[in-house]
């Protein structure tokens, strides 16, 4: 067995999701392969492709085929075009994506390009690619697979995921990710739009320099009058920092089915006393309800109601100790606790 035979074997071995597959399955693995027989030949790939990786991260050199037609590099078995693939001039281990527990491993060859991608307990090989620029991971399980593109510094650009049914007529696109970023180096996205077509929902989200978001748009899809598609704004939600990057203004707009809408704003204020910030909360303009921080644990909740009664209440020590009515700025009742 050999890498290219490994990863087809993988590929094979998962649910099929067109006729193509169906067919090629036949043809490699032969026809009626039992449940055990096809558990049996999954763990030998597995294995094998692990054993590999161990090989190769130890700096061992995988061996060429003995047969004449592999002695050129060409073909399955041989030593690969040294342009591509995980045989280029060795591999090096880079933790790309998250820290050293993530889940999701990138295993780069000697130029720079993907040469195998762990997920968990599976193991993929890059397809090559037509450009170096452009980098290709396609992933397959029993319920869906997908397709995620990196650039030549791999960030992540797309990731579009597909529904694994067990023909043609039952696959279909369940979503589409496009990612893009402010420079040539930037490692932060600039934005990214997510299409759920599952749930006719489509997704915008902008970041600050810093990575922070600075608004989230989420929308209903529909379909235009002139045949077209139609988003439909559902929810707003926008951001504001500091320069300490701190959050100052959090804004959010929902639209409803009936026709009505709601606004809410929180303004937030820091302060010596303590390490969170005061809150004003605002609903469609109207000022609600005010926090007010002594310290930690100790601070001031008034909530505002129409007519123009208020109610304070104080706490200490994070416990209710008083408990103040007002009509306008005109005390009414009071009580302790």
């Amino acid at each position: 067995m050999d890498i290219s035979t490994a990863i087809l074997s993988l590929y094979l071995l998962f649910s099929t999701f067109t006729p193509a597959q169906g067919a090629l399955e036949t043809k490699v693995h032969g026809t009626d392969m039992s449940r055990a027989e096809k558990l049996n030949t999954r763990m030998e790939v597995r294995n094998f492709i692990a054993a590999e990786k161990i090989r190769i991260l130890l700096g061992a050199q995988i061996s060429e085929s003995d047969s004449d037609e592999n002695q050129d590099g060409e073909g399955i078995g041989g030593i690969e075009n040294p342009k591509y693939g995980p045989q280029s001039g060795g591999m090096t281990l880079d933790l790309v994506l998250g820290n050293s527990g993530a889940t999701e491993v990138l295993y780069k060859n000697a130029l720079e390009r993907i040469a195998f991608f762990q997920y968990g307990e599976e193991y993929f090989a890059a397809p090559d690619t037509l450009t170096p620029d452009r980098h290709s991971i396609v992933s397959v399980n029993d319920s869906t697979f997908s397709r995620t593109e990196y650039d030549r510094l791999y960030r992540m650009m797309e990731r579009t995921v597909w529904k694994n049914g067990k023909s043609s007529a039952s696959t279909y696109m369940k979503s589409r990710t496009r990612y893009t970023y402010s420079g040539d180096w930037a490692t932060i996205p600039r934005f990214f739009g997510e299409e759920d077509f599952e749930n006719n929902t489509y997704r915008e989200v902008r970041y600050s320099a810093t990575g922070k978001p600075t608004e989230v748009v989420d929308y209903d899809v529909g379909k235009g009058s002139g045949g077209g598609v139609r988003r439909i704004l559902k929810k707003k939600n926008s951001y504001t920092y500091d320069r300490s990057d701190r959050l100052v203004i959090d804004v959010q707009l929902e639209n409803f089915d009936d026709g009505t809408s709601k606004s809410t704003k929180n303004i937030y204020t820091y302060t010596a006393l303590a390490s969170v910030p005061n809150v004003s909360y605002y609903e469609d303009g109207v000022l609600r309800i005010q926090t007010t921080y002594k310290s930690d644990s100790d601070y001031t909740q008034t909530v505002f109601f129409d007519e123009g009664f208020s109610i304070s209440t104080e706490y200490r020590n994070g416990e209710r100790v008083l408990e103040v009515t007002y009509f306008g700025e005109t005390e009414m009742s009071r009580r302790t606790f």
